[in-house]
């Protein structure tokens, strides 16, 4: 396994190596370096936690781009996760596995960040109405 923003992958590959495992935060996806020594086969299992594929609240169907063309993959799920089997071509440097949800860099920090700024805006916003309105 491979620890992903403090997630386990867990993963199995023939033909190659895993290099690392990096998220997208803008592209919602999680960019996989890979090095090949031939044809070979990723399974990887996701957790729902790091990235997932949600449409009106039911799952949707990742899309897998191998060095930018999209490519079919096999997909089993449970609750937690979703387990991906993508075949690779020798020679293949990148998987890109699109959802559309990714865990941020900086997960919870960053969503407490952008709440306290968005409230503070919001009060200085407020009081900034208040004065211009005139007092009679």
């Amino acid at each position: 396994s491979i620890n992903v923003e403090g997630y386990d992958v867990n993963y199995r590959i023939t033909g190659g190596s895993i290099l690392s495992i990096t998220p997208d935060v803008d592209a919602n996806s999680l960019i996989i370096e890979i090095s090949t020594t031939s044809d070979g086969q990723l399974t990887i299992t996701l957790p729902r936690a790091l990235i997932d594929a949600k449409l009106n609240g039911d799952d949707d169907e990742f899309f897998v781009l191998i060095d930018g063309e999209e490519v079919d993959f096999d997909e089993t799920k449970d609750n937690g996760s979703r387990t991906l089997t993508i075949a690779f071509p020798d020679g293949a440097e990148e998987i890109e596995i699109i959802g559309t949800f990714v865990i941020p860099e900086f997960g919870a920090i960053a969503a407490l960040i952008l709440a306290v700024a968005i409230i503070s805006i919001i009060v200085v916003s407020a009081k900034t109405r208040l004065s211009l309105i005139p007092r009679y």
